[in-house]
């Protein structure tokens, strides 16, 4: 199934709308910043932002029809931006730069022994584990501290961790599934 949303600038579906199967960092190179009011997401979740860049208030939205802006999360013609989580095979989880999913992400379906060689080392401060349970350690090749995070975990039990806890806040340097 192909990850896809539809963007509308009015309720219910209507008016002007925008297509898309990949990420937008800025909305307004496609004349759609700050006109969304409903959409349709087909696949797998989309993750929209209030500002251009991956940053600002964000809401994850799952497959399904949002025929109004009070369901879309971050408000009325506000959206400058947005991302697909990737399709799920086996063990995955996203690292993201920032809290509350922001800034660069990075996803990992298998142990990765040195974030330096995406150039990621020390910089994770939020993640979403979307299968599997992972080990994130502080330390490249796996070693110093550890921190087991899971798709049943974080503060919501929902694979969620919008802030680097119970994890380190920039100082992962490996992870791998476990």
């Amino acid at each position: 199934m192909t990850n896809s949303i539809t963007l509308f600038s009015d309720k219910n579906f209507s008016g002007r709308h925008l297509e898309t199967t990949h990420a937008i960092e800025n909305l307004k190179n496609y004349g759609f910043n700050d006109t969304t009011t409903s959409c349709k997401i087909e696949g797998a979740p989309w993750i929209l932002y209030k500002d251009s860049n991956f940053q600002g208030d964000c809401s994850i939205l799952q497959q399904g029809e949002y025929a109004n802006s009070g369901s879309l999360g971050i408000g009325n013609d506000s959206l400058s931006s947005l991302r697909p989580f990737p399709e799920v095979k086996g063990p995955t989880i996203l690292l993201f730069k920032d809290s509350n999913y922001r800034g660069r992400m990075v996803a990992l379906t298998g142990a990765l022994s040195n974030f330096n060689s995406i150039d990621f080392n020390d910089q994770v401060s939020s993640a979403i584990v979307l299968n599997g349970s992972w080990e994130l350690c502080q330390a490249k090749d796996f070693g110093g501290n550890k921190w087991i995070v899971s798709p049943n975990g974080g503060p919501n039990k929902n694979g969620r961790y919008p802030h680097a806890d119970p994890f380190c806040q920039d100082c992962l340097s490996s992870a791998k599934p476990v």
